[in-house]
């Protein structure tokens, strides 16, 4: 399956995926081969990518640019706030931002979560 430059993919686990050419990202995280529990989670690609994978497609999407936004808060070492509605992506762009930052401190406490 092919990953175009700047679109999720957004994708349900369990599975297992496989990066055979480029680079992608899931929640900050690069590598060649991810075992994926049972979740949807979003894959990422900054110059495109091929994988493959038995994971179930749900959709594509051009990219909100959050991959950038956290990458440069990972780089200031300076503490962030992540505040939003209910089911809205908090825990999963802090998750992100915590995977591609060195020496952060992560705490959810979203107690409410779904």
């Amino acid at each position: 399956m092919r990953v175009y430059p700047n679109q999720y993919v957004i994708m349900r686990g369990p599975c297992e995926l496989r990066v055979t050419g480029g680079e992608i990202r899931i929640m900050g995280l690069s590598q060649d081969l991810y075992l994926i529990p049972d979740t949807t989670f979003t894959v990422y690609s900054r110059k495109g990518a091929e994988i493959e994978s038995d994971c179930e497609s749900l959709a594509t999407l051009l990219t909100t640019g959050w991959e950038e936004v956290a990458e440069l808060i990972s780089l200031t070492g300076g503490r962030v706030i992540v505040i939003g509605d209910l089911d809205s992506g908090k825990s999963y762009f802090s998750r992100t931002l915590y995977n591609m930052a060195k020496d952060f401190a992560y705490a959810d406490l979203d107690l409410g979560q779904s």
